[in-house]
C-alpha cells in the first residue's frame, strides 16, 4: 500500500460522517419495519369449493367450519366463467354442428333447440349458449358484448340463448366479472373477499371497466391478485388499469417467485398499492408434509415480511385425519406459528398507516460521495494518486451522476452505488486489516485473541458497507420488493477476484501487477499451484449457481436437515458457507500466516475466508429482509464461525497427534 497519511485522514473523516447519515436512515427503516407485523391468510374461493366435494361436504359447511375452527382471514374469489355456470347446471353449451348432426339421429324432438333448428338459424362453426335463469343470461350477454362486441353476439328470438363464434377452450374460460352471490357467500361468514382477475385477448376498455365494478366497493375497499401469467390489461390497456387502480384505491398483490406480465409496469407506477404475496404451487404442495409447507410460509413472513400467505388445500390427506379436518390442521399450524413469532393475523385493510421517509436527495449526496472516496482510497493500493487524479475522478463520476439523474435515472443510481459498496468494502475490509509482515507472537492464546480482534475489525468495516447499501436501498419501492438489489452474483465473485489477486501479488508487486501477471502466463505449470487454482474455480462455480432463492444444484439430505435443525433452534439459521468455511479460513488464515501458512498461498486461505465477508454484505442487500434479522443472522453466523474454528483445529491437533505417534512406532 501506498502510504498517503493525508488520504487516510480524509476518507476515514468522510467515511465517519456517512456512517452517520447511514446510522439516521437505517433507525428510520427499523422503525418502520417495527410498525409492520401483521400477515393476512388468504386461500381461494374454487378450491374450497373442489375441497368441499372431495371432502363430502356442502361449501357452506365448510366455510361454518373454517370460521369457527381456523383463523383465516380472506377468501380470494375468481372470475365465474361459462365453465362454472355449466358444471352448477345453469346453461348448456353446443356447437352448430352438434344440434344439426343431433338433429339428423333424432334427439332433438321435443327441446328449444329444435325450434331454432327448424327456423334454419344453426351455424355449424358457431357456438350456442342456452341459459336457464335470465339474470344468469342477462350477466352472460353483457359480458360477451362488451368482450366480443355487441354484433358479434347474437340473441335468438326471445330465447335464453346466445350465438357466438369462437373456439370452445377460449370461450369457456372468458373471465365474466366476480358474482355478487360470491360475494355474500364470503361476506356471510366473516371473511374478506379479494378478488381473481383474468387477462383477456380481446382488450377494450370496457372489459376492464365491467371487471372493477363487478366487485368495487368504495365504502370497504378492494384487493385484487390477478390470476394466470398476465395481469389484467397486459399489454396495450394498462395504462387504463393504473388509472382505475390508482383512482378507487385499489390494491393488488405481487406473488414471490412468480412473474406475470405486465406487472413490473404496475408496480412501478403504483408502489403504494401493492402488498406482497407467497404462495405454493398446489401441485408442489400435494408432494409436500405439511411440516415443510409449515416452515416455508413462517420464512417468507420472518425474513422476508410478505404481507399475505396465499396457502392452497391438500387434497390428499397424509394421515388418518379426513381431508378437512388435515387442511383446517393445516391453517392453524401456519397461524400458530405466526403468532409464536409474534406476528398478528390481520386483513389488508387493517394494516396499520405507516409514516417512512426514506434517503433525501442530501442524504444521498453525501454517501454518493463517500462511495467515490472508498472507490479512490481502494485504488490507492494499486496506484500513486496525485492531486490532479483526483480531482479529475470527482468530477468525472460525480458529474455523471448528476447527468443520470436529470435524466430520471435516480433508482439506477440507487443501484449502482449500492453494488460498488457491496464490492468496495469486504475488499477494503481484509486488505486493510491483514498483516503484511511477520507475526511474531507465538503464543496460541495470544494469536487467538489477535485474529478475535482482527474478526471484530474486518466485520465492523462490511457493517458500514452495510449500512450504506440499506441507506442507498431505503426507497419504499425496495422494501415492497418491487425494485431490488442488482448484480447479486456479480457482488459474490468480483471481491473474491480482487482479494485473491491482491494477497497473490502481494504489496511489494501491487504496482507490477500487469508484469507479474504475465510473467506467470509464461511460466511453467506447476502441479500445487494447477490443483488449488481449479479448487478455488471449482468452489466459485458451486456458490454461484447454489446462490438464490432457486438451488440450481440439489441440497444433500444432511445439509438441509441441518439447516432445518438450526432455524427451528434459534429463530432463523446462520448462513453455512459463512460459519463452515468462511470464517475458520479467516481466523486460521490470521493466526497461522507465516508459521504454518506461507504467504505464497495465502491468497487461497483468504479467498476461502473472505466468503464470510461478502456474504454478511449480500444478507443485507435483501432488502426485503428485516434488518434485525439479517443482523441476527450475522452474529449467529459470527459465533458458529468462532466455534468451528475451534472445532476444526481440535481435529486438526488429534490428526496430526494420532499421525505422528504412527509415524514414531514404524521407526
Amino acid at each position: 500500500m501506498i502510504d498517503n497519511k493525508v488520504l487516510r485522514f480524509f476518507f476515514c473523516t468522510v467515511i465517519f460522517i456517512s456512517l452517520l447519515v447511514g446510522l439516521n436512515i437505517s433507525v428510520r427503516r427499523y422503525q418502520f419495519e417495527t410498525q409492520k407485523n401483521t400477515v393476512e391468510i388468504a386461500v381461494s374461493l374454487r378450491e374450497l369449493r373442489e375441497l368441499a366435494v372431495v371432502g363430502g361436504e356442502s361449501i357452506e359447511s365448510l366455510m361454518t367450519r373454517l370460521d369457527k375452527e381456523s383463523s383465516l382471514t380472506t377468501i380470494a374469489i375468481e372470475e365465474v366463467t361459462l365453465h362454472d355456470f355449466i358444471e352448477s347446471g345453469k346453461m348448456a353449451l353446443i356447437k352448430g354442428s352438434e344440434i344439426i348432426n343431433m338433429h339428423r339421429v333424432g334427439r332433438l324432438n321435443r327441446t328449444l333447440l329444435s325450434q331454432v333448428y327448424k327456423q334454419g338459424q344453426v351455424k355449424p362453426e358457431y357456438f350456442y349458449l342456452y341459459v336457464s335463469q335470465r339474470k344468469d343470461f342477462e350477466r352472460i350477454k353483457k359480458f360477451l358484448k362488451i368482450e366480443f362486441g355487441s354484433d358479434k353476439v347474437k340473441q335468438i328470438k326471445n330465447y335464453h340463448i346466445l350465438q357466438i363464434l369462437d373456439t370452445r377452450e377460449d370461450l369457456v374460460n372468458i373471465g365474466l366479472g366476480i358474482l355478487d352471490s360470491d360475494i355474500k357467500l364470503v361476506t356471510q361468514f366473516g371473511f374478506k373477499p379479494l378478488f381473481r382477475l383474468k387477462n383477456t385477448t380481446r382488450l377494450k376498455a370496457g372489459v376492464i371497466t365491467s371487471k372493477i365494478m363487478s366487485f368495487y366497493d368504495p365504502v370497504v375497499g378492494s384487493s385484487v391478485l390477478f390470476e394466470g401469467d398476465s395481469v389484467l390489461g397486459y399489454p396495450t390497456q394498462l395504462g387504463l388499469l393504473k388509472e382505475k387502480f390508482e383512482d378507487k384505491q385499489i390494491r393488488f398483490g405481487a406473488v414471490e417467485f412468480f412473474y406475470q406480465k405486465g406487472i413490473k409496469t404496475l408496480l412501478d407506477d403504483l408502489s403504494y398499492n401493492v402488498f406482497r404475496v407467497h404462495s405454493i404451487d398446489v401441485e408442489e404442495l400435494q408432494e409436500m408434509s405439511m411440516g415443510k409447507a409449515v416452515n416455508r410460509y413462517l420464512r417468507a413472513a420472518k425474513e422476508r415480511s410478505v404481507d399475505m400467505l396465499f396457502l392452497h388445500p391438500y387434497f390428499n390427506s397424509k394421515n388418518e385425519l379426513s381431508i378437512i379436518d388435515y387442511n383446517i390442521v393445516f391453517i392453524d399450524k401456519v397461524v400458530t406459528g405466526l403468532i409464536h413469532n409474534e406476528f398478528d393475523i390481520f386483513s389488508v385493510e387493517q394494516f396499520p398507516k405507516q409514516i417512512y421517509i426514506p434517503i433525501t436527495p442530501f442524504e444521498k449526496i453525501v454517501l454518493i460521495f463517500s462511495v467515490c472516496t472508498t472507490f479512490l482510497f481502494c485504488i490507492s493500493f494499486f496506484k500513486v494518486l496525485s492531486l490532479f487524479n483526483i480531482f479529475t475522478f470527482y468530477l468525472f463520476s460525480l458529474g455523471s451522476i448528476y447527468t443520470l439523474n436529470q435524466f430520471g435515472y435516480d433508482l439506477f443510481i440507487s443501484k449502482c452505488m449500492a453494488f460498488f459498496v457491496a464490492v468496495l468494502f469486504p475488499t477494503l475490509a481484509i486488505i486493510t486489516q491483514f498483516p503484511q509482515e511477520q507475526v511474531g507472537e507465538k503464543k496460541f492464546v495470544v494469536r487467538f485473541f489477535k485474529s478475535f480482534v482482527y474478526l471484530v475489525k474486518i466485520l465492523g468495516i462490511c457493517l458500514i458497507g452495510a449500512i450504506l447499501i440499506i441507506s442507498f436501498l431505503s426507497d419504499i419501492v425496495f422494501l415492497k420488493g418491487v425494485e431490488q438489489f442488482f448484480g447479486v452474483k456479480l457482488s459474490f465473485l468480483v471481491p473474491l477476484v480482487l482479494i485473491g489477486l491482491f494477497f497473490y501479488l502481494r504489496p511489494h508487486r501491487i504496482t507490477s501487477t500487469f508484469f507479474v501477471l504475465r510473467r506467470l502466463y509464461y511460466s511453467p505449470v506447476r502441479t500445487a499451484g494447477l490443483i488449488s487454482i481449479f479448487a478455488v474455480i471449482s468452489f466459485f462455480f458451486i456458490l454461484l449457481i447454489r446462490s438464490g432463492n432457486f438451488l440450481l444444484l440439489p441440497s444433500f439430505y444432511a445439509e438441509s436437515h441441518l439447516r432445518e435443525l438450526l432455524e427451528s433452534v434459534f429463530y432463523v439459521r446462520p448462513r453455512t458457507k459463512e460459519f463452515l468455511i468462511g470464517y475458520p479460513f479467516l481466523i486460521l488464515s490470521f493466526m497461522f500466516v507465516d508459521e504454518k501458512i506461507s504467504r505464497v498461498w495465502i491468497w487461497f486461505f483468504n479467498i476461502l475466508g473472505s466468503i464470510s465477508l461478502v456474504s454478511v454484505i449480500n444478507s443485507f442487500c435483501h432488502i426485503h429482509t428485516p434488518l434485525f434479522i439479517s443482523l441476527y443472522r450475522t452474529v449467529l453466523g459470527l459465533l458458529f464461525g468462532i466455534a468451528m474454528t475451534l472445532i476444526y483445529f481440535f481435529l486438526y491437533r488429534l490428526f496430526r497427534s494420532v499421525f505422528l505417534r504412527k509415524l514414531s512406532l514404524r521407526k
